[in-house]
């Protein structure tokens, strides 16, 4: 039998499955300037295997950085400031709570 071997470049659709994103998130991280390294293969963006590693480290340890942690209590106090749902209308509710 022959063992599989692991693609070693993925295109966007492929590391968008592989790391459960979806495009517009993946596209969000690129203009953003934290997305992964690419490759240009003519018209075709592509993302190896290394490039994935090392945008996968960097986001875990961006995500457990100060700044990170920071960032996610200063969100939790604007939303308890906003109340139970957010700051989003109860629209069409008061008409059914006669």
């Amino acid at each position: 039998m022959a063992k599989e071997i692991e693609p070693q470049v993925f295109s966007i659709a492929e590391f968008c499955v592989r790391n459960r994103l979806t495009l517009p998130t993946f596209h969000k991280l690129q203009r953003t300037g934290r997305g992964p390294r690419m490759m240009r293969l003519g018209h075709v963006g592509r993302i190896s295997l290394e490039a994935e590693r090392a945008w996968r480290e960097k986001m875990e340890a961006d995500s457990n950085s100060e700044a990170a942690l920071a960032e996610y209590q200063r969100r939790r106090k604007i939303m308890a400031a906003r109340g139970r749902n957010g700051g989003k209308k109860n629209r069409g509710i008061a008409r059914f709570q006669r």
